[in-house]
Order: structure tokens, then sequence, then C-alpha cells
């Protein structure tokens, strides 16, 4: 079972902040000038080989756990964090051995049809399976400068390698 660390105490505190507090400070964002360029990666992220601002964590969470669990560990390491998409996490898999990734499955940020399904991608041989949200997965979380790219409504698994079939012998 997931249990909320202390560092997660403010995520759930802002719950209680007010209404108008919260208009405020959305108006304020809306006029502020975006500068992203400017923000430096956070200490200790890793640049995923072959993207120019897509950064992990040198290291998967403690455990594995729930896709909501996962959600509240990227969002409690900073602003910025979170599970990466499906695109994302293909390009990580295609490097994963010039980083230190273990062969599971591992959680996208992605929703798949249905309320509660989600994209996971499998570390040992590139699959992409629908997950319920329940089901306890490895997490590996990503930042980048850039929001993540909206999923694209016609995502496709990553095609698998398949061996030819074997041709009878003949006389």
């Amino acid at each position: 079972m997931y249990r909320k660390s202390n560092n997660c105490n403010n995520i759930f505190k802002m719950k209680r902040i007010s209404i108008l507090v919260m208009i405020l400070w959305g108006i304020q964002g809306m006029f502020a000038q975006n500068d992203n360029a400017n923000v430096q990666p956070p200490q200790g992220a890793v640049l995923v080989p072959g993207t120019a601002d897509l950064y992990t964590t040198p290291y998967d969470e403690v455990s594995k756990m729930q896709r909501n669990a996962a959600v509240s560990a990227c969002g409690c390491k900073g602003d910025g964090w979170r599970l990466p998409t499906l695109g994302e996490l293909q390009i990580i898999y295609s490097h994963r051995f010039e980083m230190d990734f273990g062969e599971g499955w591992y959680w996208t940020g992605e929703k798949v049809r249905g309320e509660f399904r989600f994209y996971d991608l499998n570390f040992k041989n590139g699959k992409v399976r629908e997950a319920p949200y329940n089901k306890e997965d490895f997490v590996r979380c990503v930042w980048s400068r850039t929001p993540a790219p909206a999923p694209a409504s016609n995502l496709q698994p990553m095609p698998q390698q398949s061996n030819p079939p074997v041709q009878p012998a003949g006389n």
C-alpha cells in the first residue's frame, strides 16, 4: 500500500487554498512572460540521450506503485516533474542500455479510452499495453522546460520484431 511521504504534505494542503487565491494566481500566470528558456534542469536530473530538453531521474522510484501514487511521487519531486508520455517513454526505452533501467513495466502519463486505464511500456521487450490504474508498475519521472505534448489520437505500439516463418526442408 502506498503511504504518502512527509514531503508531499504541501500538495495535499493545496486543497485548502481559497478559490479567490487560485483565480488570482491564474490571472497572474496569464500575464506573466514565458521565460522557460532560462529555467535550469533540477539538480541531479539526467538528460535523456537523443533529446534536447527531456530529463529523467538517474534511478527508479523506490518500488513499484499504483498509478495514482506514481503521479504523486513525481509531483513531490517539485515543479515540472511528471510521468512521461508514451512517446517520451519509447524514446527512453530506445536508450535503456545507456541508462539504468530495469526490465519491467513502466507507467506513462497517458490515459487510454475508458475512465481508469493508462498506457504502460515493458522495458524488457518494448511492448505497450493498457493497464488499470491499480496495477503496480515501475516509475521513472521526467522533467522538461516545455509542457508534455498532447497525446496523439492514433497512438500505435512500437513494432515488435518477429522471426520469419521457417520454411520446411524440401526433398
